[in-house]
This record gives C-alpha cells, sequence and structure tokens, in this order.
C-alpha cells in the first residue's frame, strides 16, 4: 500500500524522456535538410563563402581564392549538387571555421590559467599533515582527534578507554 501511494511520478515510457526528445529533433533537422537539400546547400555554402572572403589577405588570396571560387560555384548550382558533391566542398572548405575557434580556445585557456580555485594558486601549504589543523577551524568534531593523535597525527592509543568496539 505504502509503495504505490509514495511514488511521486509516473515511470516515463521509452519515447518520453530528454533522450528521446533530442533524437527526435536531430531526425526532424536531418529529415528538413533532405527535404530542402538545396536551399541547406545554398546557405551553407554561402556562410563559409563569407567566412573566406573576410579572411582573404593579398598574401594567401592565391589559396583562399580557389575555395571561394569553389565555395560560389557550389551555391549557384545548389540544385545539382549531390551529398557527395557536398561533403567533398564542405571537407575541403570548412577549415575556416577554426579559424573563428582559436580566439575562444586562447580566452578560455587564460581564464583557466588564471583561475583562483586551481591549487598551485593556494597561499598556504595543505598537505595530509597540516590539513587537519585547517579543518578544525570550521569542523570542531576534529579537534579531539587531534588533541589524542600522537606526533605522527595517528590515533595509536591501544589503552581500554581507546579500544575498538567490538
Amino acid at each position: 500500500m505504502w509503495g504505490i501511494a509514495m511514488q511521486n511520478r509516473q515511470s516515463q515510457g521509452a519515447w518520453e524522456g530528454e533522450q528521446a526528445q533530442m533524437l527526435l529533433a536531430l531526425c526532424a533537422a536531418v529529415l528538413l535538410c533532405w527535404m530542402f537539400f538545396d536551399i541547406f546547400v545554398y546557405w551553407t555554402t554561402w556562410t563559409l563563402y563569407w567566412l573566406w572572403k573576410m579572411v582573404d589577405f593579398p598574401f594567401i588570396h592565391a589559396w583562399a581564392g580557389g575555395k571561394i571560387n569553389l565555395l560560389a560555384d557550389v551555391a549557384n548550382h545548389a540544385k545539382a549538387v549531390t551529398l557527395d558533391e557536398w561533403l567533398e566542398v564542405m571537407n575541403a572548405t570548412s577549415g575556416i571555421l577554426l579559424l573563428f575557434l582559436l580566439p575562444l580556445v586562447i580566452v578560455s585557456s587564460w581564464g583557466l590559467a588564471q583561475h583562483p580555485v586551481l591549487p598551485f594558486r593556494s597561499k598556504r601549504l595543505v598537505n595530509i599533515h597540516t590539513l587537519p589543523g585547517l579543518v578544525s577551524r570550521f569542523a570542531p568534531s576534529v579537534i579531539p582527534v587531534l588533541a589524542a593523535s600522537g606526533p605522527d597525527g595517528l590515533m595509536n592509543d591501544t589503552s581500554p578507554s581507546n579500544a575498538w568496539a567490538l
């Protein structure tokens, strides 16, 4: 009786959880990309085209210009592009996206290196010998252990008052 009444929520079926919703959203996105493949091809190539145009400096124009022309050609013939051709073009030109991740990686690394919680930023020595003393300030239950322990920090007292309970 109590087991049934105390249950807070009904059990979920296999298609009611968050993972199933993510799977269905992924399937819906793939279906939409397949149904409107020519539009998808056009906008992906258009986006990469303008990213390559942003970094088209004179000293790398011979290299970037070929990728820009390839993307323009694929965007202009988006209705005739197959999946294999589109994947080949994406493999050849999507490396530009890594260039825009570089500032994010640098800022994240710098922020991580400056984080105050990292162990090498501690202003006091914390090891196995100093930790009980540091903890005793906010956990008074450690104080009797510290008072009764020997110089090695262990409670090696074998007197009957400190014997293990059997």
